[in-house]
């Protein structure tokens, strides 16, 4: 799976820890700390290994083999690590943040609620904790207290371009459709080359049933974003209320490629996967999407779904945080 919290601090974080070279070997120190390096796995492993390595080198190797591991998309590994760097230390605060990651990747929600808890009392006035608790209290469904997370972090640093979208899908998650509609509109008012500001505004008009606007929006966004997951679902969830099909299937597949704005990615690549499960059916077999209150596009739920039967055959998946659901073959 792919990483999606862009924690470009951590990444360097990552990069950067670098202890006291003695008695580990230095040229070990500086690999174990690049772990896009190949050679980085194997000299943090010497590192831990090593007879009379103090604890802070040790730490250091357990911390950036788990970025190696997590860069590898092995978050099992990564997660192992981190737990390990933890019993070294227990005050280094991005070691919680990062292994939030991991277990948010793991669909281990609570799990990244917990140590994202921890990592604002070790941090409270850095706002990127706060953003991140926002996003995955959004997956878990809890709208209300993602968006005083988000207001929190929002307060911290004002001007950070990742929040106000975010403010505006969380309004909208919470039914203040005519709040989410103005603040969409200044955000893009501000900026309008932006991609995500422009996706966050489609999802309002998308839920107004607007979908004429959401269109033109969706275009400006993938017009500056070429490879935007959210953004391709969301115009193939529009395309396939409309009836058209194999249009629907293109920007469901074009969301399935895990690059561009992470913002909505995990469910937009949940309702992609689903839906072209769906579409690619004999017709006999195939459930549509009924209404744009029933379909269920990238809002940040998904994770902790709930499969229903509601006729023969027909059975929908219930995305908690946007209240909606979408129809999926019995038995997915």
């Amino acid at each position: 799976m792919a990483s999606h919290f862009n924690l470009v601090t951590l990444s360097l974080a990552a990069l950067t820890i670098i202890a006291a070279l003695a008695p580990a070997a230095a040229n070990d120190m500086i690999d174990c700390s690049i772990t896009v390096r190949k050679s980085s796995e194997a000299a943090c492993t010497r590192i831990i290994n090593g007879v009379g390595n103090p604890k802070a080198d040790r730490f250091m190797a357990y911390y950036n083999r788990a970025w190696f591991y997590l860069r590898q998309s092995n978050q099992a590994k990564a997660l192992k690590d981190f737990d390990s760097a933890e019993k070294l230390d227990r005050n280094y605060s991005n070691l919680y943040l990062s292994r939030a990651q991991a277990k948010r990747e793991l669909d281990d929600l609570d799990g990244a609620i917990a140590d994202l808890d921890v990592y604002t009392v070790l941090e409270p006035g850095d706002w990127n904790g706060y953003y991140q608790r926002s996003q995955v209290e959004r997956r878990l469904g809890n709208s209300k207290k993602a968006l005083q997370s988000l207001n929190r972090a929002i307060e911290l640093k004002p001007f950070e371009r990742a929040l106000k979208p975010l403010q505006v899908l969380l309004l909208s998650d919470l039914g203040r459709q005519s709040e989410a509609a103005e603040e969409a509109d200044r955000l893009v008012a501000g900026r309008r080359s932006d991609a995500v500001g422009r996706y966050a505004r489609a999802v309002v008009s998308f839920r107004r049933n607007a979908f004429d606007n959401a269109l033109d929006d969706l275009k400006a966004a993938l017009r500056s974003r070429a490879l935007f997951p959210a953004a391709y679902a969301l115009r193939a969830q529009i395309f396939e209320l409309r009836g058209e099909i194999e249009d629907a299937k293109q920007n469901y597949r074009s969301a399935l490629k895990s690059a561009g704005p992470t913002l909505d990615q995990e469910t937009a690549q949940e309702i992609a996967r689903l839906r072209l499960d769906v579409l690619q059916a004999d017709g006999s077999a195939r459930y549509a999407l009924r209404t744009s209150s029933e379909s269920a596009f990238a809002q940040g739920g998904g994770v902790r779904a709930k499969v229903g039967e509601t006729s023969k055959g027909d059975c929908r998946r219930y995305v908690p945080s946007a209240n909606a659901t979408v129809s999926v073959p019995c038995g997915d």
